[in-house]
């Protein structure tokens, strides 16, 4: 019996240490447990919910912008003439600016470079020595200058555009193929024009001077 109580007593010095060891390891487990998840909750806490968030103002604003520009058609006697992209709140001035300016043979007395420009607008400007293109208000200029006839190497764009079936585009053909090819000899000539076939040189022969 003696015998057996001091083998106890001996295995208990022995591994007596390695209790308490055994003991600060778990307290140590225990301690970074906890800290560890009290770091996880910070940072579960700290990360901002990320949301989707539309901007239907932005596309509003993109459609206003598009809408406000105008195309204007320049021709005549400037620098440059071409179809160029203008604000809304721009003028004649600036259209004329933005084709180069005017060539010398320009006559821009009777151009109102006030006037404000708008989408789908040709804008010629007359050489020296063609016809005034004003009209008053509520008169038809085309048809009343020398007793309803026309000078078909003197008309204006603008005079043109008051025949009818002549609008914007035939009138600036008949302009541009009478500056590069040289006066009309007759008005048969018109059928040389594009889009001009003689049925409709027909329909306004009596607009002009024979």
């Amino acid at each position: 019996m003696e015998s057996f109580m001091q083998k106890i007593q001996y295995y208990n010095k022995k591994y007596s240490s390695l209790k308490y060891i055994l003991i600060v390891a778990l307290g140590i487990g225990v301690l970074v447990q906890q800290y560890v998840g009290q770091n996880v909750a910070k940072t579960q806490r700290v990360v901002p919910e990320v949301r989707m968030v539309s901007h239907p103002d932005r596309a509003v604003k993109k459609d206003q912008v598009a809408s406000s520009v105008i195309h204007v058609d320049v021709k005549g006697a400037v620098k440059s003439p071409n179809v160029y992209l203008f604000n809304q709140n721009e003028r004649i001035q600036d259209a004329i600016r933005r084709a180069g300016g005017i060539i010398p043979q320009a006559e821009t007395k009777d151009v109102n470079l006030a006037q404000k420009l708008t989408d789908g607008l040709m804008l010629y400007i007359p050489r020296k020595g063609e016809q005034s293109s004003k009209t008053p208000s509520g008169q038809n200029n085309a048809v009343d200058q020398t007793k309803g006839k026309l000078d078909i190497n003197q008309v204006t764009v603008t005079e043109l555009q008051q025949i009818p079936g002549i609008g914007p585009k035939r009138a600036a053909d008949i302009i541009s193929f009478r500056e590069t090819s040289g006066p009309f000899k007759s008005i048969d000539d018109l059928s040389q024009v594009s889009g001009f076939g003689p049925k409709t040189v027909q329909k306004i022969r009596d607009y002009f001077q024979s």
